[in-house]
């Protein structure tokens, strides 16, 4: 545990502002929590040590450090072909083939003789409480005390909360936990699908599973966000229908510079890359698009930060004539930094709001060999 914590903290340490990022919680109960996310990463950053791991595991906390972890969401996984970590994968090593379910990921946790939830980033957000309430229906009595007694065990129940108000693309006519897998919080080992399965309290709420023989095609599907693939060494990768990318993130966006770059900060190019196999000249301006972004978000998070460093203690006259000054190379971004004004926020929140800055100003960072591109109705 230890190990893998001071990897996480040298991640964030050492990485540039915000791309890697930890945040402390305090619980109703006043136990401690540290979470470990990140809000944007290249694939050579992917490749750093327990990089993988950085994308909601929690630790509880105490004045001397990491007492356990707490809650042990799946690593960090890809699209088939989206990287080299999924490129040249044999397939008949395919152990298991599961449904991908299109909601928020919730993972359950211990706090002190109590089973909680929390959201990828997070123990406070609404996905967080509202899949606790899910959780507490009469009908899931057996599925709760199994789910429990798990949890107490040492282990993190990683389900989706799905629900009419939590739409992404696909409509769930009800609000629903869909239990995706089990991991043990120490080690990183999964419970196997197959065990899962045989529990009768769990199996009504599984994620469904396929024989991966009888899954072809996967790209024509309708209906379908997609589905995970699990190799015989662990390894998973993702596979997504073009219906769903479609819907999700339309593939015009290639021709329309502003659309693209708001599939970009949604955090779709990833699926609107894997619509343009063969194409590289799609799949080459979605990657500059990107880069982009990615560094504007880098170059204005780390000027706001140490702006607020700078700035800590200083009137309100006197923080905005310094802010003014400190923004000016980033229209727009000072207001974001007057947000911050004696109203400390999570990186999430000032991170969605630098978004809405650039998304008002894409013009500005369109990339040069595109900046000609015909735009087309969005």
């Amino acid at each position: 545990m230890i190990e893998l914590y001071d990897n996480l903290m040298k991640l964030c340490a050492e990485s540039e502002k915000g791309k890697f990022f930890y945040t402390d919680f305090v619980s109703p109960f006043e136990t401690k929590f540290r979470i470990f996310s990140y809000n944007y990463a290249s694939y050579s950053d992917w490749l750093l040590d327990d990089a993988l791991e950085c994308r909601g595991i929690m630790f509880e906390m105490d004045a001397d450090g990491p007492v356990r972890i707490a809650a042990r969401p799946m690593e960090k996984f890809f699209n088939l072909g989206e990287n080299p970590l999924t490129m040249d994968i044999n397939m008949d090593e395919v152990a298991l083939v599961m449904t991908k379910a299109d909601g928020s990921l919730v993972s359950t946790y211990m706090d002190q003789t109590n089973i909680a939830f929390k959201s990828k980033g997070s123990i406070k957000s609404s996905q967080a409480a509202e899949a606790l309430q899910v959780f507490k229906q009469e009908h899931r009595i057996a599925f709760r005390e199994r789910v429990t007694e798990i949890t107490e065990a040492g282990y993190t129940c990683n389900m989706e909360y799905v629900a009419p108000t939590n739409r992404i693309v696909l409509p769930y006519q009800e609000r629903d936990l869909i239990l995706l897998n089990v991991r043990h919080n120490e080690t990183g080992e999964y419970i196997p699908y197959q065990d899962l399965f045989k529990d009768a309290a769990l199996r009504p709420f599984l994620v469904e599973a396929y024989d991966p023989a009888t899954i072809e095609n996967v790209r024509d599907m309708k209906e379908i966000e997609g589905f995970v693939y699990e190799l015989v060494d662990g390894r998973k990768f993702k596979v997504k229908t073009e219906w769903y990318c479609a819907l999700h993130h339309t593939k015009d966006s290639v021709n329309n510079n502003q659309r693209l770059f708001e599939v970009v900060v949604a955090g779709g190019a990833d699926d609107v890359i894997a619509m343009f196999t063969g194409d590289d000249y799609a799949r080459e301006k979605v990657n500059a698009f990107t880069v982009a972004h990615l560094d504007y978000l880098s170059n204005t998070l780390g000027l706001l930060l140490d702006a607020q460093k700078q700035l800590a203690g200083k009137d309100r006259r006197e923080f905005a004539i310094k802010g003014q000054e400190l923004c000016k190379p980033y229209p727009g971004l000072f207001s974001v930094l007057m947000n911050t004004y004696q109203r400390p926020q999570e990186t999430e929140q000032t991170i969605a709001q630098i978004n809405n800055v650039f998304l008002k100003n894409h013009k500005l960072y369109i990339p040069a060999d595109y900046q000609a591109d015909v735009i087309l109705p969005a």
